[in-house]
């Protein structure tokens, strides 16, 4: 591809703008996929390019015949006839992709035997050997009261609870002869549990588990410190045990983070490095003991034995050591840039949490026509096309269409609602064998794909139609791929289409919409303002309702979103540092003022650019009342002397009025 590999899956390139599209290379790579992704309408033809190129990424295709010798443990042998060779896999349930997101394992293969080309496994990325990293999702654009205003989008509820993704995070935990280990997790039969249960939630975001370490000092650095510890047991007295929280104890308390949020723990690992040494915790040890024997019992020699059938000793005990355990063979362990020395024993939690879509999160379409989620409405409330009879789930403004120059979504709405009207009608009705083909044939093939620019395309789909006619296994499998997955079609990147006959032939992108009296009330309560017109089931003429492919990207508002109240200023404009790692202020910006008037927003936009700008004075009145009443009131206007005064008066009274 021109710009990137990762546009081999993109359609109508050559109707976008090149920024954009370069946009739209990157964003690709930023997407969070889950299980619930579908394969487009309408891709690429050259989407084999990705397929070809990710076996590391998502998908292992066999290159040989072969056949698959274990498939336990997350461990995967492979043994290929041609080459003689054996390959040996770890594919785990969670493949870590960014920072903590993920992507889930979706299908494994699990015939014994294989042939070339076969899929042995992918991930949600994939479906088949197609890139799916999006939903197949019924738009409208139109403005709509703000909420949809440059860089925001309007969803539904059900959208969100679609668009999900997922959190893996491991967690190293070592364990040295002088740990101890505060007990967190209750359980009936034993007080001295230190650590969640498979499935079982963690709470506290910052305390998986906790460990009690010795204080040490420069002096007591270099000694003993298993001497240090049992001095310190030694000597510990009941005021020890309450000021263990704080910095007047002579023991440090280290909490084992995770970035995750309300995880559960869905695995773990845990390796005996050193035999040699005992824990001075006795109930510790005895508790990662039985930890490690059910570990070692049904994960270690399960697979021990299991492969000492199949391959020779060397080669599983080669297998075992890099992906089931650690090993103490002299060298140096290091975990987490951390080295670990006389390392008794190693912990691997794995922290997974699925979580949905929500207000704040950005999504885009396959063109880098992106945007913020500034609304969610019920289901039951969503506007109606009326000619497709769909709830519009997603709604986008038209002028973001022409300011950002990628009409390629235009062409991709209007051919995808083709290709949508043939798969509803596959999935949704007992047609015959004949009235199937005729429709594939006759409106899809003859009116959509002859037109696109791909006469090899077209010769072969109308070969394939011709050849289900005559077998029907050929035929019911291609129904069984429409109604498991959807009906999709592979159009040029780049080809010379004849858009006039295609939009000459299509179903109409225009369609009368529904908006009912419950939904209009639903936003006035919301908007909190009372409508210049009766509020009545209204119906909207004209409006471009089309499924276009959107995108979850990984810029999500629990990540990004952050308050300040107190930190540096400049000394001469008084005006908040930049830079939020080092106490700093985000950026205030046009675009963030015309968001906050659309929404109505005046007391949130008076206190930005006051109190929270160059206000100092007020600022300090804002802190007292804060502390004294648990509130604050803000000023008048007129009375303010700060350096925003006659702007902000100004500003504040043309709103007002």
């Amino acid at each position: 591809m021109i710009t990137s590999i990762n546009l081999a899956s993109n359609p109508f390139s050559d109707s976008c703008d090149n920024t954009r599209l370069q946009m739209a290379a990157k964003q690709i790579s930023q997407s969070l996929t889950h299980p619930n992704c579908e394969i487009p309408y309408i891709i690429g033809n050259d989407y084999r390019t990705i397929t070809d190129n990710s076996s590391y990424n998502g998908i292992l295709i066999a290159e040989y015949d072969g056949k698959i010798l274990y498939s336990e443990c997350d461990l995967f042998i492979f043994y290929y006839y041609e080459i003689d060779k054996v390959d040996v896999k770890y594919i785990p349930e969670f493949k870590q992709t960014t920072g903590i997101y993920s992507s889930k394992l979706r299908y494994v293969n699990k015939n014994k035997e294989f042939k070339k080309g076969d899929i042995l496994y992918t991930y949600d990325c994939f479906i088949d050997d197609i890139p799916t990293y999006g939903y197949n999702t019924f738009c409208g654009y139109f403005p709509f009261f703000g909420y949809n205003h440059e860089d925001s989008l309007i969803v539904s509820e059900d959208f969100l609870e679609r668009t999900k993704h997922n959190y893996v995070e491991t967690v190293y935990v070592p364990i040295f002869e002088y740990t101890m280990m505060k007990p967190l997790y209750s359980n009936i039969e034993n007080s001295f549990v230190y650590f969640p249960n498979i499935g079982q939630e963690i709470n506290n975001i910052d305390n998986v588990c906790t460990l009690i370490q010795p204080k040490l000092n420069s002096i007591t650095q270099s000694s003993n410190i298993r001497t240090r510890m049992l001095i310190l047991l030694n000597t510990m007295n009941i005021s020890d045990l309450m000021n263990l929280e704080n910095n007047t104890s002579q023991f440090n308390i280290e909490k084992v983070k995770t970035k995750i949020d309300g995880g559960i723990l869905s695995g773990y690992k845990i390796h005996k490095l050193n035999k040699k040494l005992k824990l001075l915790d006795k109930k510790l040890e005895e508790k990662l003991e039985e930890m490690y024997n059910i570990y070692i019992n049904n994960h270690v020699l399960k697979a021990y034995n299991d492969l000492n059938n199949i391959i020779i000793e060397d080669l599983v005990n080669k297998i075992l050591r890099k992906y089931l355990v650690f090993y103490d063979d002299g060298k140096k362990i290091l975990v987490d840039k951390k080295e670990l020395v006389n390392c008794v024993y190693l912990l691997e939690l794995e922290i997974s949490k699925e979580v949905k879509s929500n207000i704040g999160d950005k999504f885009c379409n396959r063109y880098a026509g992106k945007g913020v989620v500034s609304a969610a409405f019920p289901d039951e409330l969503c506007p109606v096309a009326l000619t497709s009879n769909k709830k519009i789930e997603y709604i986008y403004n038209p002028f973001g269409v022409f300011s950002r120059m990628n009409m390629s979504q235009l062409h991709e709405g209007i051919i995808g609602k083709n290709v949508m009207y043939c798969n509803e009608l596959i999935k949704n009705n007992n047609l015959s064998k004949s009235d199937t083909l005729d429709l594939l044939q006759n409106f899809l093939n003859e009116k959509i794909i002859k037109y696109l620019g791909n006469d090899n395309y077209y010769k072969n789909m109308t070969k394939y139609f011709e050849l289900m006619k005559s077998d029907n296994n050929i035929y019911s499998e291609f129904i069984n791929n429409v109604k498991q997955n959807n009906l999709y079609i592979e159009a040029p990147t780049f080809s010379e289409k004849d858009f006039r006959k295609i939009c000459k032939n299509s179903i109409s992108p225009n369609e009368d919409i529904f908006i009912s009296k419950k939904f209009l009330m639903y936003m006035q309560d919301k908007l909190k303002v009372k409508f210049p017109f009766t509020i009545k089931d209204t119906y909207i003429k004209n409006i471009f309702c089309v499924p276009i492919y959107i995108q979850k990207l990984y810029k999500l508002v629990d990540k990004t979103i952050i308050a300040r109240d107190i930190g540096p200023y400049k000394q001469i404009t008084k005006q908040p540092m930049k830079g939020r790692v080092t106490g700093g202020a985000s950026k205030l910006g046009q675009m963030d003022i015309e968001g906050l008037i659309a929404h109505g927003c005046l007391n949130s936009l008076q206190e930005f650019i006051t109190v929270k700008s160059d206000y100092i004075k007020e600022k300090n009145n804002l802190n007292r009342q804060i502390i004294s009443n648990g509130y604050y009131e803000m000023p008048e206007m007129e009375n303010n002397s700060g350096g925003t005064n006659i702007i902000v008066s100004q500003l504040i009274k043309f709103l007002n009025e």
